[in-house]
């Protein structure tokens, strides 16, 4: 819409533009309903080849330390776009209910962890 704006006036803009909006909501919706059944299949699919023995455990290991490392990349990144300024601007309700909820699943995982074992 912003780009609509800034675009030059034509006797189809409001026509192009409309389609525009209504392609991208219509992909997009695709895209959430298509990418976890995707993913779910392809994590379902490496499950089985897993579990038949055919990948070597160096390979298994390899992998294993690859997906650690771009999970930690990941949280690193989150971590960098983390302004503690901008979490402050927010308030003391949210952040002692992020605390509250942290203690909260520390203190049941315990809980289960003591109570399964």
């Amino acid at each position: 819409m912003a780009l609509a704006a800034a675009l030059p006036n034509h006797p189809q803009k409001e026509r192009a533009t409309l389609f525009t909006v209504i392609g991208v909501s219509a992909l997009s919706t695709l895209a959430m309903i298509v990418y976890p059944m995707i993913a779910h299949g392809l994590s379902l699919m490496l499950a089985c080849i897993n579990s038949t023995g055919w990948i070597a455990p160096a390979v298994q290991g390899g992998v294993n330390e690859f997906s650690r490392w771009c999970l930690v990349i990941s949280i690193s990144a989150l971590g960098m776009k983390t302004r503690l300024k901008e979490l402050a601007a927010v308030g003391i309700k949210p952040i002692l209910l992020m605390v509250g909820e942290t203690v909260f699943l520390v203190v049941l995982v315990l809980l289960l962890l003591h109570w399964g074992s």
